[in-house]
């Protein structure tokens, strides 16, 4: 597949009202290969002023999906296992019991931007729907590893894809990344996307997962026209999930 320029992740910041600065594509993307990403979360739901939106997520049991915080909203539902947007059906679409919006979310700082969402019932894993690791233990990813991160976030000049694309991004550290951010980045915030590169994340698939060797390091957050991008840092609420994915 020829690499494709100019291609979008979204952040479904716009639910939140966010608007100017903030990035609108991914840009050096590609098509992933059908289903060789098997956690990716396809999350539509209906914000405040009944409108219906769309953020990606990742399976991490048969029963939960991690997002992000900002992407809380009404009548969710969860599609899993696709490729294609047209394989969407609603043999592979699943409704949510419960949203888990972390308590400590900031829609204004866009602190502990992550959420979980029990799903009504446990899904059945084949091929194309597996849930993927998350860390073990509260660590950070070292400056230059190259991640990856996808979706069907919308293209440029308002195209939307109909398969699911996929970029690789840079780590890095927080420090540099401050530079071009106008909030203050905390410990449980990372970076991804070298600046002047160009890879990135950004609007419309907030809560897409960003990968590091096979494992969920980070999710989807904000950022700003160009790279870097900035992701919640998974490993800083290993705790809260437990406790949540415990019961």
């Amino acid at each position: 597949m020829a690499q494709l320029t100019q291609l979008a992740v979204l952040l479904c910041l716009i639910a939140q009202g966010h608007t100017g600065s903030l990035k609108d594509r991914i840009i050096g993307g590609r098509e992933a290969a059908p289903h060789s990403k098997p956690w990716m979360a396809y999350i539509t739901y209906n914000n405040q002023a009944g409108e219906r939106l769309v953020c990606g997520g990742f399976l991490v049991s048969r029963d939960f999906v991690m997002t992000a915080a900002h992407c809380a909203g009404r009548n969710t539902q969860v599609s899993l296992g696709l490729h294609s947007l047209d394989d969407k059906s609603a043999k592979n679409t699943f409704p949510v019991l419960v949203s888990n919006r972390h308590a400590n979310y900031d829609s204004a700082t866009h602190d502990s931007d992550i959420m979980l969402l029990k799903l009504k019932a446990k899904v059945h894993l084949n091929d194309a729907i597996q849930p993927i690791a998350l860390p073990k233990k509260n660590k950070r990813v070292a400056s230059g590893t190259v991640c990856n991160v996808a979706g069907w976030g919308q293209m440029g000049h308002g195209r939307v894809p109909r398969v699911l694309m996929e970029v690789n991004v840079t780590i890095v550290n927080n420090q540099r990344c401050q530079e071009s951010i106008p909030v203050e980045l905390s410990d449980a915030m990372m970076c991804a996307g070298q600046p002047g590169s160009s890879g990135d994340a950004a609007k419309g698939d907030s809560g897409a997962p960003l990968v590091c060797d096979g494992v969920a390091m980070g999710i989807v957050s904000f950022g700003n026209d160009s790279p870097p991008g900035v992701y919640t840092h998974i490993a800083s609420f290993l705790p809260w999930i437990r406790k949540i994915m415990s019961g």
